[in-house]
Formats: structure tokens, sequence, C-alpha cells
């Protein structure tokens, strides 16, 4: 039964580090990390709970992609008033390399100037963590709805279909019009800041595209407690062209070739969690 909590930002649940290479070229690594808690509250348990080796082939399939932990922790669940939540993290690194092209000078101290940024080598990381009560002790943890519900919510932050957007989405090159002033340092500061503000612009867009997932599971599950209606077509319409559009997702041009190119047998695979299914 996994929530974002409401007051929530997200644009400060990320980090940036950025490196010169040349006046005109940087090398950007930087993780992306979305959580429903606070990120210093986030366990780093040596020991894998015992229910993840008993996993059944598909939801270890699942656990594998997404790094999935099972940690018992009474306080978050008490804070998120719920019987379990599902964190997630998703690591995100690319190179990106940028041409700087004067544009006529509107007087001596400030003048514009074109920015060509582009972006590459987009790599994905994803974790997560589902947080039980320890007095949640089911006789068979991987028939329990519970549980279950929570790996829905683990699929569809794992979906191949986001992986293939974000990708997409953070590769795709940009152009950005910046006034820049006869201070070289200064400028190199801010064509950084520019740059990062319009990635974390688009991060932020897929994050949201997530959380209000998240949150549609809850509201068609009643938090876990009842089956979805017609499961199939209820994961498959996520990601699509006219559900990103119902959203009001703002990059649909950029995404347009990953949407394309999903493969929809291997979706609809990728949500299936029980061999009778």
């Amino acid at each position: 039964m996994s929530k974002f909590l409401s007051d929530h930002n997200p644009e400060n649940a990320f980090s940036c580090w950025l490196r010169w290479i040349t006046l005109i070229s940087l090398f950007v690594s930087f993780s992306v990390y979305v959580f429903v808690a606070h990120p210093s509250r986030v366990s780093t348990a040596a020991e894998p709970h015992p229910w993840i080796s008993d996993a059944p082939p598909k939801m270890a399939r699942m656990i594998d992609i997404g790094q999935v932990k099972i940690l018992e922790d009474d306080i978050a669940v008490k804070n998120a008033q719920r019987a379990a939540i599902t964190l997630y993290n998703i690591h995100v690194q690319f190179d990106l390399r940028y041409t700087q092209t004067p544009i006529r000078p509107a007087n001596a101290v400030r003048r514009k100037t074109s920015i060509q940024v582009k972006f590459t080598n987009p790599k994905v990381t994803l974790e997560h963590e589902i947080k039980l009560s320890t007095n949640y002790k089911p006789e068979k943890p991987w028939e329990s709805r519970l549980l279950l519900h929570e790996m829905d919510h683990v699929a569809i932050s794992t979906d191949p279909r986001l992986i293939k957007i974000l990708k997409s989405l953070l590769q795709a090159p940009a152009k950005l019009t910046i006034d820049l002033s006869t201070n070289a340092n200064q400028d190199a500061t801010t064509i950084t800041q520019a740059i990062e503000d319009l990635q974390q612009a688009r991060r932020v867009a897929v994050q949201m595209i997530v959380q209000k997932y998240y949150e549609r599971l809850d509201a068609q599950s009643n938090n876990g407690l009842d089956d979805i209606d017609q499961r199939n077509e209820f994961f498959m319409g996520l990601y699509s062209k006219e559900d990103l559009e119902s959203l009001e997702f703002p990059y649909l041009k950029e995404i347009r070739v990953a949407q394309a190119d999903a493969n929809l047998e291997s979706v609809a695979n990728h949500y299936l969690i029980s061999d009778s299914q």
C-alpha cells in the first residue's frame, strides 16, 4: 500500500555533480532520488530478507531488475499510516557536450548566446525498498495480498516502457538561449545551471508520472485490499501516448521514438505475477 507523501518536494530530491572537461564540453554524473520518505530514513541493511530467496521465478526477476529489498520498519509504516510502503530510487548517469554560438549582443555588458546540448550514454539503475511491520508474518508471503500489491508498485517503476522513456528523454538534444556576461567564470556557472535546470525539469516530469501511477494503483485496488478490475488493461494502458497526454506530460515529442519501440509482449510479461495469469 504505497503512496507518496503529499508534502514531498521532488525538486529537493536530486543532487548533481558537474566536472568541467573543456570550456565548451563537460561531463555530468548525478543521481536522481525519488522517495516516499526522506532519503536519510532509507535503510542500509546488509542481510537480505529471507523472503527474497524464496521468491517465485517471476518475482525473482522483478526483484533483480528493481534491486528490491524487503525490510521491517514499524516507524516508517506507522508514519505513513499504511500497512506497508514502497520506496524507490532512480539513479541516472549520462555524458553531455555543448557548443555555444554568440548571438548579436544587445549591449556591451550582456550578450545572448545559443547553447546546443547533446546528451549521450544514459544509464539507469533502479532500487526499491518494501517496508512492512514486524508483526506481518503471513504463512505464504508470496501469496499474500499485501506483498503482491507492493510488488505491483515495483512493477510500475520498473516497467520497460518507463526505462525507454527516461533514457530517451534524458538524451534528447536541447537548444537554449542564455544571457551571458563578459565574465568567463560567471558564464560557466550560468550555462551549467541552465543545463541542470533543463534536465531537472525532465526528471521531475517523469517522476510525477510514476507518482500518479502509484496513486492510481492504490485507488483502483483500494490500497491492495481489492483485485484490480481488468488487470491487464490497467497496466498495459500505463505510459501510452494517450494516457501521458491525459496527464499533460510535457515531453511527448522527445519520447515518441521510445514509445514506438516499446515491445508490448515484454510489457505484458512484466506484469505477470504468477504462472496462473
